[in-house]
């Protein structure tokens, strides 16, 4: 019997350990899946906050003078961004539609039309920024 008790508290221990280290793989695993949703959450608000950003400089750019070659390089660094809003976003697709609108209004220099791109970005950005994650 004592064989049998031995035996038995043997398997218990084992299975015990087997049982706490599943648990702790499982807990590291979320811990860094959480840990990755967040820096690409971090990286999602730098690149669209820098999106914005730039557009808004280069319109109020527009308003005033300066030379052509001052609006293209200011216009290809907003191309730039945007390429990168792309790679990091959560919905490309949408994020593109949505950037695409705002280089257009700018590259057309339609304030109105940035001002209703903007918006439309900043909400899109806004719910990509959420989806991080999910």
């Amino acid at each position: 019997m004592p064989l049998f008790a031995a035996a038995v508290g043997v398997v218990g221990g084992v299975g015990g350990a087997w049982i706490g280290g599943v648990v702790a793989n499982e807990g590291q695993e979320h811990q860094s899946q959480s840990e990755r949703a967040a820096a690409i959450q971090d990286l999602r608000i730098d690149t669209y906050g820098d999106y914005l950003a730039s557009a808004d400089a280069l319109v109020g750019k527009l308003q005033l003078s300066f030379s052509d070659d001052e609006r293209d390089a200011a216009l290809v660094h907003l191309v730039a961004i945007r390429a990168r809003v792309v790679l990091v976003a959560e919905q490309p697709e949408v994020m593109l539609k949505r950037a695409n609108a705002i280089t257009e209004a700018v590259d057309g220099e339609d304030v109105d039309a940035y001002d209703d791109a903007a918006e439309n970005f900043f909400v899109a950005a806004r719910h990509d920024i959420e989806a991080t994650g999910e």
